[in-house]
């Protein structure tokens, strides 16, 4: 059997989930994470903004 290898980028995937059960939330800049003696960034959100 041949060795196979995914690589899968889930960057924004948290993002998504809470947009999907939030949708106010849609285009917004979110960080999802957590608190504490440490900040931790799961997942944020990336957008593109055209400057003019």
């Amino acid at each position: 059997m041949d060795r196979q290898i995914m690589r899968l980028d889930l960057d924004s995937f948290f993002v998504s989930v809470e947009v999907l059960k939030n949708s106010a939330l849609k285009d917004k800049l979110l960080i999802i994470g957590r608190t504490g003696n440490r900040g931790i960034v799961a997942s944020c959100s990336y957008h593109t903004h055209t400057l003019h």
